[in-house]
């Protein structure tokens, strides 16, 4: 078959197109980081640098240090949280509060009409003893600036109590959400980088995921999540199968946002290296590894913020892995007909527009792909579709597609 080179040329641009990302508001993506503090080698953070990052597929460009830096990220359509010089070494143990106002009154001042301003960086995994004085500055903020968001991210459970502050890693979550009133909880957790065993999880992951889960739901807030994007310390370089994990598992926990830590890589003791952008400026392979898995993040953002968690189990469950629940009689899926060693988790959900009825199944593998193979059923839908997460479009489910390769999941729509 003869192709034109117009020809040629007009189907290779189509097929190059970006995915469109979701609405920031929607679904937030965001590297987390401040971009000035990274060294881009003989690159400035202009413009092209930020287009960049949009084509790799975030929607929110991180936290900006200056209101010039805002500028370049407006000029490449996205938008960033404002970290204000005071607040990016801010001792909150300090009791001395009185210059809040003041600090809150010259960040406005400086961007507060800025196009490019999503919202304004507060903290990142504080300690509970912090909450009180950032409480406080939060409630300037919010009556600065009512229609912005504000950035907290939280620990995760393998920190030390000592560094959480309180006697569980739940009623460090609960105190957040009293305290806060958060618009979202987010948390923080590198769970694929365990420095001795790739196949296992570094601290009690699923429990992690199961306890902030109950927490947003309730207190009726989104749930989103930081996961890990640069090796560094004893962090392994992860992989596009590891990337998928992260995402599919919060996903399967009803996780409707994530961030990546980080984008840049850091000029730092901690041995950061091959992050997405180089030290020098340049796309690594984690870079198109994260395109890929943004890209399909971009499919089925829209569905997954409008599912509502039901439950979550694991076939079989593993005792060790603390937090995960076994299937029971309670549960649509019984278990699966294959080797029994596989392992499995699924999410039920809820649509909050339909009411329709969704399950998403996930290969915790890390390495190699699984069979799921037959559904057992406690009870059996009538009809099953397959959200198809390279069109967003739902087909009829087959068997084949109980093959997952490591980390990812298929979402099945049920009907009854």
């Amino acid at each position: 078959m003869l192709v034109t080179a117009a020809l040629f040329q007009a189907i290779s641009t189509r097929a190059a197109e970006p995915i469109k990302a979701p609405e920031p508001d929607r679904f937030p993506l965001m590297p987390c980081a401040f971009n000035a503090e990274a060294l881009l080698g003989n690159r400035t953070l202009d413009q092209a640098v930020f287009l960049e990052m949009k084509e790799c597929g975030f929607n929110i460009a991180g936290f900006a240090l200056s209101r010039a830096e805002l500028d370049e990220i407006h000029a490449a359509g996205m938008v960033a949280y404002y970290c204000a010089p005071e607040l990016r070494h801010m001792n909150w143990a300090d009791p001395n509060t009185e210059n809040y106002p003041d600090i809150v009154e010259r960040m406005v001042a400086e961007v507060g009409d800025h196009p490019a301003l999503y919202g304004y960086f507060l903290a990142d995994e504080p300690n509970v003893s912090l909450f009180a004085n950032q409480v406080k500055m939060l409630e300037l903020i919010r009556q600065a600036a009512p229609d912005k968001h504000v950035y907290v991210n939280l620990l995760p459970n393998y920190a030390p109590l000592e560094a959480i502050g309180t006697q569980s890693y739940r009623e460090y979550l609960d105190r957040f959400i009293r305290d806060y009133r958060p618009e979202r909880l987010g948390l923080d957790y590198y769970a694929l980088m365990h420095w001795k065993d790739r196949q296992k999880l570094q601290g009690d992951y699923w429990l992690n995921l199961e306890e902030a889960r109950e927490a947003s739901l309730a207190a009726g807030i989104p749930l989103a999540m930081c996961t890990l994007a640069i090796p560094h310390l004893y962090y392994r370089q992860p992989t596009e199968d590891d990337l998928y994990f992260e995402v599919f598992s919060a996903l399967l926990y009803g996780v409707q946002g994530f961030d990546f830590f980080t984008y840049f890589t850091p000029d730092s003791v901690f041995g950061y290296r091959q992050g997405p952008i180089n030290e020098f400026g340049r796309k690594t392979p984690t870079w198109y590894a994260l395109q890929n898995v943004l890209s399909t993040v971009h499919v089925i953002a829209d569905l997954c913020s409008k599912l509502q968690s039901s439950r979550v189990y694991h076939i079989p469950q593993v005792p060790a892995e603390k937090g995960t629940r076994p299937a029971d009689k309670n549960t649509l899926i019984a278990s699966f007909d294959c080797d029994p060693e596989f392992r499995f988790a699924v999410g039920e959900f809820k649509h909050t527009e339909t009411g329709d009825t969704y399950v998403m199944i996930m290969n915790k593998n890390l390495d190699f792909t699984r069979f799921f193979g037959t559904i057992n059923w406690n009870r059996k839908p009538s009809k099953i579709e397959t959200f198809n997460q390279r069109t967003g479009k739902l087909r009829p489910f087959r068997t084949d597609e109980g093959f997952l390769p490591p980390g990812k999941a298929v979402i099945l729509k049920l009907t009854f």
